[in-house]
C-alpha cells in the first residue's frame, strides 16, 4: 500500500510540473450564409483541407459543407436521400490525400468526394456490419484501410480492420473484459450504482492513425493508452496522466447515476476527442466546460497542457501548427499552438 501511495504522488508530482499554456485565438466564425442565417442545424465532425478550409458534417441537416478560413461557403452537398451522392445522417468524416470521406450512416456506406465537393464513389457496409456502424468509433488511414470498434459485443478483439472495399482483413487488439454476450441494462445500472465502469464502457476506445499508418486507440473512460503497427500487432499499452483524473471519474458517476434512472447510458466521457499531427504528437481534448488539451509524444509521455477560454469543444483538428476547435454552439475558433 505505501508503494501504491508514493506511486501516486509521482504521478500527481508530475502532472504539475508539466507545462500549461494558456491559448489565445486567432479566428473564430460562425457558420452562416451571406444574409447572416445560420446554414449548420448539428456540426458532428470536421476537417482541415487545402491548408486553410474547412469542411464539416451536419448530421440533421444531411449536408456537407466546406468553408474557408473567413467562413464563406465554398461548395455545398445538402442531397439528402439514397442515391449516388446523396447523405443521410452523415456522421464521421476522414481525409486521404484525395479525399474527403463520409460516413453515410443511415445509407450504411463510406461516400467519397474530391476536395471541391465533386462525389467519386461510395463503397457500402457489409450486413454483419451494419449492428455496429451507428455505434462504433471509427478511423481511416492514408491507403484508405476502415478501422472500427467492437466495443466486445459478442467478440473478444478489440478492433477490426477493412479494406479500401471494406472487406475484412484482421482483428485487432484484445478487449479488456469478457466479451459482451448481450445488452443487459440491469449490469450496468449495477455498476454505475456501486461506481464501476460498466464493460461496455471499458471496451469503447476512440482511433486515429498517423502518417506511417500505425493505430492508436485510447479508452475514453480509463484513458488507457494504446498502439498497434501496420501488421495490427501491438507496439505499447500505457495510461495517459492528466489532472484532477479521479474528480473527473466521480463527476461521471454523479451525471450517469441520474441518467440510468431513465434506462439510458451516458456517452459524457473524460475523454472527448483525440487528433496525431504530422510529427506523430498526439492530442487529446478533455470534456470540461472550457477547452483543457493534453500534448502527449508519440510514446505517450505528456508534453504540454493547454487551457483556452471556448466553451463546449466538442472536436478538434490540428494542422500546420495550428489548433481548430469545433463547438457544440457550431462555431469554428482556431490558435497558433506554442509547441
Amino acid at each position: 500500500m505505501k508503494y501504491l501511495v508514493v506511486l501516486a504522488f509521482l504521478i500527481t508530482a508530475i502532472v504539475a510540473q508539466v507545462e500549461n499554456i494558456f491559448l489565445e485565438k486567432i479566428n473564430e466564425i460562425e457558420l452562416k450564409d451571406e444574409d447572416g442565417i445560420e446554414v449548420v442545424d448539428f456540426a458532428s465532425d470536421f476537417k482541415v483541407i487545402n491548408s486553410n478550409n474547412l469542411v464539416l458534417t451536419d448530421k440533421r441537416a444531411n449536408q456537407l459543407i466546406c468553408f474557408n478560413e473567413f467562413g464563406a461557403i465554398k461548395w455545398v452537398i445538402s442531397s439528402k436521400g439514397n442515391g449516388p451522392g446523396d447523405l443521410n445522417r452523415p456522421t464521421s468524416l476522414f481525409l486521404t490525400d484525395n479525399s474527403v470521406i463520409v460516413k453515410n450512416e443511415r445509407n450504411n456506406r463510406l461516400d467519397y468526394f474530391d476536395f471541391d465537393g465533386k462525389y467519386k464513389k461510395s463503397k457500402k457496409f457489409s450486413e454483419k456490419q451494419l449492428i455496429l456502424i451507428s455505434k462504433t468509433y471509427d478511423a481511416i488511414d492514408s491507403e484508405g484501410n476502415y478501422y472500427s470498434t467492437t466495443s466486445g459485443f459478442n467478440k473478444s478483439h478489440l478492433i477490426e480492420k477493412f479494406d479500401q472495399d471494406l472487406f475484412k482483413l484482421k482483428n485487432i487488439g484484445k478487449i479488456e473484459t469478457e466479451k459482451i454476450k448481450w445488452f443487459d441494462f440491469s449490469e450496468i445500472e449495477k455498476n454505475i450504482k456501486n461506481n464501476q465502469i460498466p464493460s461496455l464502457i471499458i471496451n469503447s476506445c476512440l482511433l486515429a492513425t498517423n502518417r506511417d499508418n500505425q493505430l492508436y486507440a485510447i479508452h475514453p473512460m480509463t484513458l488507457k493508452l494504446k498502439k498497434y503497427d501496420i501488421n495490427g500487432k501491438k507496439v505499447f499499452s500505457k495510461e495517459l496522466k492528466i489532472k484532477n483524473y479521479k474528480k473527473r471519474l466521480r463527476g461521471f458517476f454523479d451525471r450517469s447515476k441520474e441518467i440510468v434512472k431513465h434506462r439510458a447510458i451516458s456517452n459524457d466521457y473524460i475523454l472527448r476527442d483525440f487528433v496525431i499531427d504530422d510529427e506523430g504528437s498526439i492530442f487529446v481534448l478533455i470534456k470540461d466546460e472550457n477547452l483543457i488539451l493534453y500534448k502527449y509524444s508519440k510514446e505517450g509521455r505528456l508534453i504540454t497542457r493547454y487551457e483556452a477560454s471556448v466553451k463546449n469543444v466538442m472536436k478538434v483538428e490540428v494542422h500546420n501548427k495550428k489548433l481548430y476547435v469545433l463547438t457544440s454552439e457550431n462555431k469554428i475558433v482556431w490558435f497558433n499552438l506554442k509547441l
